[in-house]
């Protein structure tokens, strides 16, 4: 199994393989299932955006995660037919444990940084080798060569330390509370998490979810009921584009801003990264679930049950890209400055009755039989608005 995430900015999808690319038809990430819940597994986001892909696979937090399966080869193909190509992920949910209630909590927080550095040329090093580059190519110095003629070729900035030099604040915080008796047992929870970027703290990824779940068993102990309730709402606020490749800049390029504060484009010499980080992109992601296993005991050894599900899932995104984040070159294309909108929902349900029969023929042997069948739909819904900006970005707060 690999498990990568697509870049290191917050909120940036995960990436996970199990036994390698297995399926040219279905993709090559794994069918999640979630108390009996399969998991919607398409690209949301119809804008771009510094994170990569938006996946509708939004797993429940890691402090609700109370087991995990992986079911391979014949065993997936058997049960989820071809969705199970990639393998099957199980995953379960903490239920109440017998017994055990109370109230816990959990807080912690910390910061992130970027630990290993790229060794990169200053100055000197870089102009060398630019005229060597010149020299072997027969040319000579030309008035587009800026990083000689219209830099100040004794400057230097590490980029690197501008640009990825900060860092990211992290905030967790979860609690639950349970009770119950030996009949019913229930618990109740929520988690609050932030994670800010190494290059902005305005930019960030916010996760606040909550969770129920219910244990009952009627008094003749022949009917039993699990019910799970998920909800996750994400608020991820990134730039428009990752600017993690401007660290490769010429260490002579000009300063980022002005002496009076402005953006500094040095005479449309210098296409200035900062500029990208005026154009904000954010996503919104509502994740509801719910879940229940109904089981009655009609005589010993038979048992009906119904293992019903439902998901919504649904990602509200837009984009601004104000005229002010471009180069001064643009500024007579006033049809760049705009602002997009987009919305993406998948709904989705499940439906398993099934029975099943166990024969004891004696003390060591026996017979299990089981049937059933699974309904199951789902609908996506897709919407995309993009307009022109008649009025400055920070109206539009």
């Amino acid at each position: 199994m690999t498990v990568r995430q697509q870049s290191g900015i917050s909120g940036a999808a995960m990436v996970i393989n199990i036994e390698g690319i297995n399926s040219l038809a279905n993709g090559n990430a794994p069918l999640y299932i979630v108390d009996g819940v399969p998991l919607a597994m398409s690209v949301l986001n119809q804008l771009q955006n510094a994170a990569g892909d938006i996946s509708s696979m939004q797993l429940p937090q890691l402090e609700n995660i109370e087991s995990v399966e992986v079911l391979k080869d014949a065993d997936a193909s058997a049960i989820y037919g071809a969705r199970g190509a990639n393998c099957i992920v199980l995953i379960k949910t903490k239920r109440p444990a017998l017994g055990k209630g109370g109230l816990n909590v959990s807080v912690y927080s910390g910061q992130g940084r970027v630990t290993s550095r790229l060794k990169l040329m200053n100055t000197q090093q870089y102009l060398a080798m630019r005229h060597e580059a010149i020299n072997n190519d027969q040319m000579v110095v030309g008035d587009g060569d800026y990083d000689f003629v219209s830099w100040d070729t004794t400057s230097y900035t590490d980029w690197q330390k501008q640009f990825l030099g900060g860092h990211a604040d992290i905030t967790n915080a979860s609690a639950s509370f349970s009770g119950g008796d030996a009949r019913t047992r229930f618990s109740v929870g929520g988690a609050y998490r932030r994670e800010s970027a190494v290059f902005s703290r305005n930019f960030a990824s916010t996760t606040l979810s909550a969770d129920l779940s219910l244990l009952h068993s009627s008094d003749n102990n022949k009917l039993h009921m699990d019910i799970g309730l998920h909800y996750m709402k994400n608020d991820n606020q990134l730039p428009v584009n990752d600017i993690t490749p401007k660290i490769l800049l010429a260490p002579d390029a000009p300063s980022l801003f002005t002496p009076s504060g402005d953006l500094n484009w040095k005479d449309n010499t210098f296409l200035n990264p900062y500029g990208e980080l005026l154009q904000r992109y954010r996503a919104v992601f509502n994740h509801w679930m719910g879940s229940m296993k109904l089981t009655y005991e009609l005589m010993p050894g038979l048992k009906l049950s119904a293992n019903l599900g439902t998901n919504y899932i649904r990602l509200d995104e837009s984009a601004v890209v104000p005229l002010s984040s471009m180069t001064p070159l643009l500024s007579t294309f006033s049809w760049l400055r705009s602002h997009s909108e987009g919305l993406n929902a998948i709904s989705s349900w499940i439906v398993e009755p099934q029975v099943s029969y166990n024969f004891k023929l004696n003390a060591a042997h026996g017979i299990d039989v089981l049937t059933g069948i699974t309904l199951q739909e789902s609908k996506q819904h897709q919407q995309l608005m993009e307009q022109l900006l008649d009025e400055p970005l920070e109206s539009l707060d």
